[in-house]
């Protein structure tokens, strides 16, 4: 049976120590790293997401390792979100607001932005969204490609195996939405179910799903 949380995640990093820095070079807008430092278990114990959930317990283990590489805003033993609208601004400021519509028909959940790894489409924005956690208590990493009409799908089942992709201690798929590993598939397929079933059915009816990606064009009104 494949690793998940804390188990993965020390499989990780034991791959990180191996390369002997963070994993900078395997993102498309991850600055270089520093050394990497964690918080006090403690200081673990006390945190949430913004969304009042209990971090994932893959989150709360890499945040032991390091709290500074991941564009995660903690303050006041919060774990910030924002909404899918704010994301993709920040992201993509002349096209966000276009796109940022989706979060009031299909991504109406807080997101926590991650960095793109590089096997996302360069025109991407990676988030760990906060709902549809599964059995082990993990969230699901999405992954959403604003190039064309938009094309949204899971990234990874949850943290520990959105990093175990980028570290490669898993094994995967060339294509970096969908299913992912095949190990990990079955949950990637339930964030995904659990995600079109909180939509309002008329959404549902519009998008088109295929191989575990939704495409969104139908949900955007284009200008011209």
């Amino acid at each position: 049976m494949a690793n998940r949380g804390r188990a993965l995640i020390e499989e990780v990093i034991a791959a990180i120590q191996a390369e002997g820095e963070l994993p900078s070079d395997r993102m498309l807008d991850a600055p270089k790293p520093k050394a990497a430092k964690g918080l006090a278990a403690s200081a673990i114990s006390e945190l949430r997401l913004s969304n009042g959930m209990a971090l994932p317990p893959s989150l709360a283990a890499w945040l032991e390792y390091d709290a500074r590489w991941l564009p995660l805003e903690i303050a006041d033993g919060v774990v910030q979100g924002a909404s899918f609208a704010e994301l993709v601004a920040d992201a993509v400021p002349d096209v966000g607001e276009m796109f940022g519509v989706l979060g009031e028909s299909l991504l109406t959940a807080e997101c926590y932005r991650l960095w793109v790894p590089q096997m996302c489409p360069e025109m991407s924005a990676v988030f760990l969204y906060g709902a549809h956690a599964d059995a082990e208590g993990e969230l699901p990493v999405l992954c959403f490609a604003y190039d064309d009409d938009g094309i949204l799908g899971v990234f990874a089942a949850g943290f520990d195996v959105y990093l175990a992709r980028v570290m490669g201690v898993c094994k995967d798929v060339s294509y970096a939405i969908g299913e992912g590993p095949p190990a990990y598939a079955k949950a990637a397929n339930a964030a995904l179910d659990g995600l079109l079933k909180a939509a309002d059915p008329g959404v549902r009816k519009q998008v088109y799903v295929a191989q575990g990606v939704i495409s969104v064009g139908s949900l955007i009104e284009f200008d011209g």
